[in-house]
């Protein structure tokens, strides 16, 4: 992977995505299209002064699928422990690669992604490589919807908020935790 961005963050944050224009592909509805033929919208129309009154109108727009990816060193007395990779907050499909072994993917818009690596991070360097997708894909909840439609919080791409590797202690695992409970 050749260029670089800032994590957490978004594309739109990254500056990354196409131009806007008047055939951009935005997520959401058009109920009054008049904006389009109106002459006196016509100034905001030209390009380089894009003004959309019913988009969010970021720098950029960026649908479709975004690869990240990172070498780390796992240190020695992780040997053995519970791992974790912890996406608090990503848009909105993920799926992680460690050293190209497929590890899962993960689609939900309202809690964190959460990845057990315990099996697969030894110590010594791995390539952790997460693919990130906001198409509307089989969860559709709408264009309109305000998770996801750039009428509102805009379909961004990313992983904001916390991204980080736990070394969990085993008394904090949801397994133990719960049959801890259950005594």
């Amino acid at each position: 992977m050749k260029e670089t961005v800032k994590l957490p963050g978004s594309m739109l944050e990254n500056n990354r995505g196409d131009d806007l224009t008047l055939n951009t592909k935005w997520t959401g509805s058009i109920y009054d299209s008049s904006w389009y033929f109106r002459p006196d919208m016509e100034k905001y129309r030209q390009k380089g002064n894009l003004k959309f009154p019913f988009w969010l109108t970021p720098n950029k727009h960026y649908v479709g699928v975004a690869w990240y990816q990172r070498e780390v060193e796992i240190p020695a007395n992780w040997k053995g422990q519970k791992i974790e990779l912890f996406l608090e907050r990503p848009h909105w499909e993920t799926t992680v690669w460690i050293d190209n072994i497929q590890i899962g993917m993960q689609n939900s818009l309202s809690t964190p992604h959460r990845y057990d690596l315990s099996k697969i991070l030894t110590p010594g360097r791995h390539i952790i490589t997460i693919r990130v997708d906001n198409r509307i894909k089989e969860i559709n909840v709408g264009p309109d919807s305000h998770s996801i439609t750039d009428h509102t919080q805009g379909n961004w791409n990313g992983i904001v908020e916390i991204l980080i590797l736990i070394k969990l202690h085993p008394c904090l695992s949801m397994k133990s935790t719960l049959h801890k409970h259950r005594r």
